[in-house]
């Protein structure tokens, strides 16, 4: 069984910088309340790390490819890092459409008329929803749920019946 030392990884100078800023704005964008949902949020704090080890994944691909020893420290260069930042914008603009079903406007409109429905808040107070409001909200929420009630029928699901509110 052979046993070998750790390869040990740093960022160059120059990544070490961009590493900052990327993080920088990363934690801007986590801890902004308006920005996103807390499932998005959960999802890319995760990003923290998988970016340095992103790069510390291209660097050691080069390295082999380059027929580079690996017994001595392992430099991430400014390349290294940037292709490690662009491809955490792209995992992360795939993360939007993947949990774009769980924080869509629709769904979160949906959840808000359930809100006011269940504590029976339906009053046109100033800080209150307007009946108006919550009516043309519940259309486009049936409106919604007819849409794939038709696709999920259209690939061969259960259909369901959907009613709408009376007049």
């Amino acid at each position: 069984m052979l046993i070998f030392d750790p390869i040990r990884f740093r960022f160059g100078a120059d990544a070490q910088e961009l590493f900052f800023v990327w993080l920088g704005e990363l934690e801007r964008e986590l801890r902004d309340p308006n920005a996103l949902q807390a499932p998005m949020v959960a999802h890319l704090a995760k990003f923290r790390g998988l970016m340095p080890k992103l790069a510390g994944l291209f660097a050691l691909a080069d390295r082999v490819a380059g027929d580079q020893e690996l017994n001595e420290g392992v430099t991430i260069t400014l390349d290294h890092a940037r292709q490690a930042a662009a491809f955490c914008e792209y995992l992360k603009s795939h993360a939007r459409r993947v949990y774009s079903c769980v924080i869509s406007p629709e769904l979160r409109a949906a959840r808000e008329l359930a809100r006011h429905i269940e504590k029976g808040d339906l009053s046109t107070s100033q800080r209150a929803p307007r009946r108006e409001s919550l009516e043309a909200l519940f259309t486009v929420v049936l409106a919604s749920c007819q849409t794939l009630s038709r696709k999920l029928s259209a690939r061969g699901a259960r259909p369901s019946e959907l009613t709408t509110a009376p007049q």
